[in-house]
């Protein structure tokens, strides 16, 4: 009898909380109804927004770094390659052992998400290559929308209200989660999304809207501009933005960008939506502050250098990911591309080299060296005869590229100088020509002043040139200082 009314009050209290989770559930979902009518209301707003305002305007063309066209071929003061039977004694590196060289067995590091079940639970899962890696995303197949042609803003406006009535929360989740595993910047960021909504929309024009949906919904801000039967991306930047098309709003700058390096040479006018999306408020940053993670793909290429009739050959090694990534990087400030570093285990190899080189060397002579390495590095061609544009390259990629003009030398040779002797280096912004000033004591030469100190200019483009030797055009031009 005692086991029997114990069991009636165990199932009395059972059904009891059973009846309160139950309520519990019931009420919590109903809180949830009332976050998502709220989410929905201002997504609402907005659709019934981008179908109706929306205004034609001008594009402008923000204004080239360099604002004259660079020499075709570079001035030489003295050839340092070797005399007609001049005894050259030839330093080979030791750096066989440690070289790291791309196998063909490399496998693909593969960087997965946990997934994050949806309220559908029907999510799928999509890899896709990025920095070199295979990056697994889960998403909800409700994500891949088409938007409909021909092109209009009721037809934009339908994919905002599709996308904001899927599931989009988790891939925002997600997106974010990668971001910091893989060391992104805003720039990165924006590339990832594209990245997949490429491989679940193949059409561009979707890939793009779907871009600037989660840009806005992580704050971001974002716009889409159309003309014919093309969408364009536009963002609000941190940083300045060179040779990249843009329109003002107020104060401030809305910057067409793509993902792929394609130009817009002949686009005059588009039409776009008014105001931000409620909640967009942050700029996209193009700073790099950290390495991305880059999958371990590296590659080399070998060099010869000729100081004082002594002939070092070295091998530069620069990662692959790194180069692809930075391939299509809008062209940002110059004081930012110095200060990007080179991927671990290339600048390992590097730098382990030009200790070599400069070991028992004064600074003055170090410094010296280090010029006449970035000086016959890579042979010279502008950025219009290479890429057809112009394009600044980041210290790895001049390590990859055999071409560079002068503001790329200038990157590399200030990024060596700080990274090897601890000096100041600066950038001189000459109208049609960059070259460098270091901060050096003890070394008479051609200098500039900056905060009532000398610095030695050293141009890595004036072939032949010892440091503290500017190019005879450019001795009575005052360049603009560019502070790293």
């Amino acid at each position: 009898m005692k086991i029997q009314m114990m069991f009636i009050l165990f199932v009395f209290f059972f059904s009891k909380a059973i009846f309160a989770q139950d309520d519990y559930q019931k009420w919590l979902e109903k809180e949830n109804k009332k976050l998502e009518s709220f989410i929905s209301e201002e997504d609402k707003k907005f659709v019934d927004f981008l179908k109706r305002e929306w205004i034609k305007t001008d594009l402008q063309e923000s204004p080239r770094q360099i604002t004259k066209p660079k020499p075709i071929k570079p001035v030489t003061l003295k050839p340092d390659l070797p005399i007609e039977n001049q005894v050259i004694k030839t330093i080979a590196l030791d750096t066989e052992k440690k070289i790291i060289k791309k196998e063909p067995e490399q496998k693909t590091e593969e960087i997965r998400q946990a997934p994050i079940p949806n309220k559908s639970n029907n999510s799928l899962q999509k890899d896709i290559g990025f920095l070199g890696k295979k990056i697994s995303i889960f998403y909800n197949p409700e994500l891949a929308v088409i938007i409909n042609t021909p092109l209009s803003n009721k037809a934009i406006a339908d994919v905002w209200e599709k996308l904001s009535k899927g599931d989009y929360k988790n891939f925002l989740q997600q997106i974010e989660s990668l971001s910091n595993q893989l060391k992104l910047n805003d720039w990165g960021k924006a590339k990832l999304i594209y990245s997949f909504a490429k491989e679940i929309i193949a059409e561009r024009n979707s890939a793009y809207l779907f871009t600037w949906f989660v840009l806005n919904k992580l704050g971001y801000k974002s716009r889409v501009a159309f003309r014919a039967d093309e969408i364009y991306l536009l963002v609000s930047s941190k940083e300045a933005l060179y040779s990249v098309p843009f329109f003002n709003i107020g104060s401030e700058k809305l910057f067409l960008i793509n993902f792929d390096g394609k130009k817009f040479n002949e686009l005059k006018s588009v039409s776009v939506y008014k105001d931000d999306f409620p909640g967009s408020v942050n700029q996209l940053s193009f700073s790099i502050e950290s390495v991305p993670s880059f999958a371990n793909q590296y590659d080399f290429r070998d060099l010869e250098i000729n100081y004082k009739g002594t002939v070092y050959k070295f091998t530069l090694t620069f990662n692959r990911a790194a180069t692809d990534f930075y391939a299509s990087y809008p062209q940002t400030s110059l004081s930012i591309y110095p200060k990007v570093q080179i991927t671990v285990e290339a600048e390992e190899v590097i730098l382990r080299q030009l200790r070599i080189a400069i070991d028992g060397r004064n600074t003055a002579d170090a410094l010296n060296f280090l010029l006449h390495f970035v000086q016959q590095a890579t042979l010279y061609k502008t950025d219009d005869e290479q890429f057809g544009f112009e394009k600044p390259m980041f210290p790895e990629e001049s390590l990859f590229y055999k071409f560079s003009d002068c503001e790329d030398r200038s990157i590399l040779f200030s990024y060596l100088v700080q990274k090897m002797l601890g000096l100041n280096v600066i950038l001189l912004d000459f109208p049609d020509h960059i070259a460098t000033a270091v901060a050096i004591n003890g070394v008479e030469g051609d200098y500039i002043t900056h905060n009532n100190r000398k610095y030695l200019i050293c141009d890595p483009t004036y072939l032949g040139a010892d440091i503290g030797e500017c190019m005879p055009d450019y001795k009575k031009v005052n360049p603009e200082l560019i502070i790293n």
